[in-house]
Order: structure tokens, then C-alpha cells, then sequence
């Protein structure tokens, strides 16, 4: 229920999807460990996280699962790896248990599977204001990236504090950190978020 892809260890969550979360974040060194905090897109961290900073700003980036121009995980860990969908993170939250807790002084989050009993930890991040620019509540508050984009230079994230966690679209332009998943191909994951793309599309038009 545990492995190795390019050195880096995932764990099985009984997924229907077969999705395997990895055991830290891309840039940490183990599982209690922040990494790297970038911007929707980038591969890098910076000082300053702000639109002007933005390098793709002006382009239309559709989708980035897989892409290592433009995937962190891809870029850093190797082809398998690559940033979750907003349908990787919803499944996960809806096959696994949810708790705040503390590791060896670290504040996080336990998502623990209701099948295999296997956990991931996603430690506290902070994320950079999208108003002052500048990173804060990194005690408690985590905000992690999905390769989903949304409207208006949006993208969908993961975030959470002690009370509750949950997806919400953020600016492109502000930092979050990065948790890998393998086990599904990119290729398919693009597949299905595109699907349902698609059936959103065609709903609004229905609607509207």
C-alpha cells in the first residue's frame, strides 16, 4: 500500500480512481516539511507574489497536469507526478476522514482513508494575501494548489485552518504549496476534468 515513483514515496488510499497522494510536499524534505510555494503556473518561488510579478499574467493557460513547464510536481519530481485536479481533491476529501491535528509541532491537516486506513499529512503553509501580497497565517492555515483552472485568472485550491477545509478558486498570481499524485495518468486526468468541463459548458448555456 506504499511505494516509490523517481524516489518519492506515495501511499494508497483505496481511491476509486486509483489516485496515490504522495507522503510530502514537493520541495519538502519529509512529511512535516512546508517545500515550495509558487504561484499557479510557475516553478519557483519569489519574493514578491502580486499580478505584476505574474508571468503568465497574459496567457491562457487551460491546463497544466503533466506539463513540466508549467506542473511543479512534474517539473521537480518527473514524468507520473503532477498537481491534483480540483476531482482528485474532492475525492479525496469525500473517501477520507478529516482532522486537524498537531505532529511534532506542526499544525495540519490528517486525511485518512476509510478503506485502507492509510493517512496523508498536509502541514500548515500560510498562503500570500491577495491584497497585501505579503505570506500569513502559516500557524494554522494551509493552501495547497489543483491543476484546475477557474474563470477570471482563477484556479481551484485546497485550503483549511482548525475549523474546516474545503475548495475555493484563489488567484493565480499568490503562492500556495504543492502535493503531488500519481497512480492515474496525467493524460487521464486531464481526460476526465475535461469532461466535465464540457457538461458545466453545456449546463450554463442551458441555463442561460
Amino acid at each position: 500500500l506504499r511505494g516509490k515513483l523517481n524516489g518519492h514515496e506515495w501511499v494508497d488510499l483505496g481511491l476509486p480512481s486509483g489516485t496515490r497522494w504522495a507522503t510530502c510536499n514537493v520541495g519538502a524534505k519529509d512529511v512535516h516539511g512546508v517545500g515550495t510555494r509558487v504561484a499557479w503556473g510557475e516553478l519557483e518561488s519569489k519574493k514578491l507574489y502580486s499580478p505584476e510579478t505574474y508571468k503568465h499574467q497574459q496567457k491562457d493557460l487551460q491546463s497544466i497536469t503533466g506539463n513540466p513547464a508549467y506542473d511543479l510536481a512534474t517539473a521537480k519530481w518527473g514524468e507520473g507526478w503532477y498537481t491534483p485536479t480540483k476531482e482528485q481533491w474532492d475525492e479525496l476529501i469525500e473517501y477520507c476522514d478529516w482532522d486537524y491535528v498537531m505532529i511534532n509541532g506542526i499544525n495540519g491537516v490528517i486525511f485518512t482513508s476509510k478503506k485502507t486506513y492509510n493517512y496523508i499529512f498536509l502541514p500548515s503553509t500560510g498562503y500570500t494575501d491577495d491584497e497585501t501580497y505579503k505570506l500569513k497565517y502559516t500557524t494554522y492555515n494551509l493552501a495547497y494548489w489543483s491543476c484546475t483552472t477557474q474563470r477570471n485568472n482563477g484556479a481551484f485550491a485546497y485550503m483549511a485552518n482548525y475549523e474546516q477545509g474545503y475548495i475555493t478558486s484563489t488567484n493565480r498570481y499568490i503562492a500556495h504549496c504543492v502535493r503531488a499524485v500519481c497512480g492515474v495518468s496525467s493524460e487521464t486526468a486531464n481526460a476526465v476534468q475535461t469532461a466535465i468541463e464540457v457538461v458545466q459548458t453545456i449546463s450554463d448555456v442551458d441555463q442561460g
